[in-house]
């Protein structure tokens, strides 16, 4: 998370030089930010060098969390050697395939 103005890597062993100088270069993917890097999701940051398999699937959102009509998707599966894979969602299938 962002504590005092810094980020932190979602790998703490594995973290990038000059964070902040990075992030400025980040270009938005709708509510993410993507560097030559990083992927930065909410005040922590994905260095790209330890991606090891990524997966996208079509998928639906429901806000209200119930049946019905949702919003159709894209979800990003990142593999990465963490406890869990971390998932982006996006709308847009040009945005997904940008990320």
């Amino acid at each position: 998370m962002l504590f005092g103005g810094t980020w932190r890597s979602m790998l703490p062993d594995h973290e990038i030089d000059d964070v902040k100088q990075d992030k400025r270069r980040a270009v938005a993917i709708e509510q993410y930010l993507v560097s030559e890097k990083a992927i930065y999701v909410r005040g922590e940051y994905l260095p790209l060098s330890c991606i090891q398999s990524t997966h996208m699937q079509e998928s639906t959102y429901s806000p209200s969390c119930c049946c019905g009509k949702g919003i159709p998707v894209h979800k990003i599966r990142i593999d990465y050697g963490g406890e869990q894979p971390l998932v982006l969602m996006v709308e847009k299938e040009k945005n997904a395939g940008k990320l």
